[in-house]
């Protein structure tokens, strides 16, 4: 059998030298790979430029790999939100989606007065993955930096008014005074674009003054708000129903409740009384009653009483001078105020008869505060 000889290692380094040289063309193969297989994700660059009233918002996008498919914008000039719907229609675009390497965007804005005007964007593109993506840019232009006041709504409660007040999107805070008074700290404000305050009014004019402040504690024009009072006219009503006998000892009736007369034989006296009740803040501006003589022996009045701390003092009186049916009036000027209460008393006398004196009713008219605005 012949023997094995082994090989000299000089000659095995051929074999490993072109090993080596495939593995290398494979790592160079490899990374060849991974280099193509790179991705770029869109640059995108916002410029934005205000002249005016116009606002210009620009879209930069370097797209290496072509990748985008679509670049769109939605604009909103209200305080409310955006419409909802993408569009396409830029004022200008250069560059070919899916072509070119470099597009540019722009839309040009009408700015309004009083409100800000915002514009968002979207870039779309597909990644490595084939999964649409998005880039989103948006800038709010202001027409000027200065807090207004929009709007204001006033609603009257008797001697109350309640203020509610709007400012524009420069407005952080809104504050009131009256009409004049120069101090800023003695301005009562609340946080926020929008707010309800109250107001005591009194029988005078009344002018108050609101403003709005930015958020770098300058005020806006100061808005005034003019209330001026004006009545509104009523009248209270008493049937003779509504009436009580003073003393069981005077007697008195009602014939089929329209009238009230003495139920005693002449000469006699019968007061009877009715509660007044009205609230505070109105004024009573009138007195009425509906009032019965048989002759001029007999009587027939009417007296307003205000009571205050349980003393009486007489508001008004009616008193019949004449014969038959008359209606009475005379004019008041009384404000109801809290803590005072108002009752009615009308006094009948005969003469030698019953029904000689007879009340048919009364009325008391009353105005109630109001007031009209003006700016």
């Amino acid at each position: 059998m012949a023997k094995k000889v082994p090989v000299p290692p000089i000659l095995r380094e051929p074999v490993e030298t072109e090993q080596i040289v495939r593995e290398i063309r494979d790592i160079h193969d490899m990374l060849d790979d991974i280099s193509n297989r790179i991705f770029t994700v869109p640059l995108v660059v916002l410029d934005v430029d205000q002249s005016g009233s116009i606002g210009t918002f620009a879209l930069r996008i370097g797209d290496a790999n072509n990748s985008v498919i679509a670049v769109e914008f939605q604009v909103k000039s209200s305080a409310g939100g955006f419409p909802g719907t993408w569009s396409s229609n830029w004022t200008s675009s250069t560059g070919v989606i899916g072509d070119d390497t470099e597009l540019i965007r722009q839309v040009n804005v009408a700015l309004q007065e009083g409100h800000n005007t915002t514009v968002k964007a979207r870039v779309r593109y597909t990644d490595q993955l084939s999964i649409v993506q998005e880039i989103s840019k948006v800038h709010t232009f202001d027409f000027d930096n200065v807090a207004e006041i929009t709007g204001f709504e006033v609603g009257i409660e008797g001697a109350t008014a309640n203020i509610s007040v709007s400012g524009d999107e420069d407005t952080v805070s809104i504050w009131y005074r009256l009409c004049g008074q120069g101090e800023i700290s003695a301005v009562l404000g609340f946080t926020g674009r929008t707010g309800t305050f109250t107001f005591a009014l009194d029988d005078t004019a009344q002018c108050i003054e609101v403003a709005g402040k930015d958020s770098n504690g300058q005020f806006g024009e100061w808005v005034q708000i003019e209330l001026h009072k004006v009545g509104v006219d009523k009248i209270l009503k008493i049937p003779p129903a509504g009436f009580d006998g003073i003393s069981s000892a005077l007697p008195y009736d009602v014939i089929n409740r329209w009238y009230l007369f003495s139920d005693n034989t002449g000469p006699s006296n019968t007061d009877v009384k009715a509660e007044v009740v009205l609230p505070p803040g109105v004024t009573i501006t009138d007195l009425s009653a509906r009032l019965y003589r048989a002759n001029t022996s007999t009587t027939a009045s009417l007296t307003l009483f205000r009571i205050t701390d349980l003393a009486s003092t007489v508001v008004a009186s009616v008193t019949h001078v004449s014969t038959g049916w008359i209606t009475g009036s005379t004019s008041v000027s009384e404000l109801v105020q809290s803590g005072r209460s108002y009752y009615a008393q009308v006094t009948l006398d005969d003469d030698t008869l019953k029904d000689e004196a007879r009340l048919g009713w009364i009325e008391i008219g009353y105005s109630v505060p109001s007031f009209e605005e003006a700016i």
